[in-house]
């Protein structure tokens, strides 16, 4: 029997890893052709413990465009995990029983440790404090779409690294392609964490912290960090990056180099009203890449779920 495969944290995956679930994802991105006969039965179950828009519908039509299906919990509302009448692991083990594979979505729950014990394929969804590792494969897929390259890329980030999954996340994937990041946290409280620094570093990766304006006309790719931070930030360092934070806006944009790409989080509001972006602006420049991602992310998950099934895409 062969070895359960997982998708609780990016380091689970090598380089080769990612290289064969972006060559099956390139297979799926294709408009309009059916893919339903690739996994006929199979069923996706959801602990979504937390509100999800993109990551939850996409892992839903991913498995509904290869022919499977989904149950589980979609959403927080209602959940016995929610009200404290039952664990994670309890919840996750009873979801296995009727799926196989799990997507999972908690703000703090440590599912590498619990995929030890899983019975089926986990792909994290946004799942304890370091990673939306799900979200970063889908940013990398697009990036080097786009880019036509995923090695070396100069990545410029700007905003609250330490506070977002996503760039945590991506940091350690790209970092496996050598990449140099170029980061303005707007205040040092929320640069790259150390420990995420060492772990790049050892796989090739290179760090420099500098002002936004300083960098933006360098990098291949550029992105504007949400601001909303996780859970237990100290009021006081968000009072300081808010004050200081600059809003991305047309300007900023025209910084970039011609064949550059950017993108900006989602959901793009800050603690004190404001968005990180001028969306118009932003979405009007056509080396944004926000709304490619998200077009792009059901064939990236239907490329994942094969993938840790076990099921062959030719």
């Amino acid at each position: 029997m062969n070895k359960i495969k997982h998708f609780s944290q990016v380091n689970d995956f090598t380089k080769e890893d990612f290289d064969e679930v972006f060559r099956r994802a390139k297979i799926f991105d294709v408009k309009g052709k059916d893919f339903t006969h690739v996994a006929p039965g199979k069923v996706l179950g959801l602990g979504f413990f937390q509100e999800s828009t993109r990551t939850a519908s996409g892992l839903q039509s991913a498995i509904i465009r290869l022919g499977g299906g989904w149950n589980g919990i979609p959403s927080p509302a209602g959940s016995y995990v929610n009200i404290g009448e039952e664990s994670m692991d309890d919840t996750l083990n009873s979801l296995s029983d009727s799926a196989d594979i799990l997507g999972i979505r908690h703000k703090n729950f440590d599912l590498a440790t619990y995929s030890k014990k899983a019975t089926v394929p986990l792909i994290n969804g946004m799942c304890g404090g370091d990673e939306h590792s799900a979200g970063a494969l889908g940013m990398a897929y697009t990036i080097a779409k786009k880019m036509g390259k995923m090695d070396n890329l100069k990545v410029g980030m700007y905003g609250m690294v330490k506070s977002s999954r996503p760039s945590k996340a991506i940091t350690r994937l790209l970092a496996k392609y050598g990449a140099t990041f170029y980061v303005d946290p707007v205040i040092p409280e929320f640069n790259t964490p150390d420990y995420i620094k060492k772990e790049a570093e050892a796989s090739g990766a290179k760090f420099i912290t500098a002002p936004v304006k300083d960098f933006i006309g360098e990098v291949d790719y550029f992105s504007v960090i949400e601001g909303l931070p996780q859970a237990g930030e100290d009021p006081k360092h968000l009072e300081a990056y808010n004050k200081d934070f600059q809003i991305m806006g047309k300007k900023d944009f025209a910084l970039l180099g011609k064949q550059s790409s950017f993108s900006y989080g989602m959901p793009g509001a800050m603690t004190d009203g404001r968005m990180i972006v001028n969306m118009t602006e932003a979405d009007a420049d056509s080396r944004c890449i926000t709304h490619a991602m998200l077009k792009d992310w059901t064939a990236v998950m239907m490329a994942l779920i094969t993938y840790l099934l076990d099921i062959k895409v030719k």
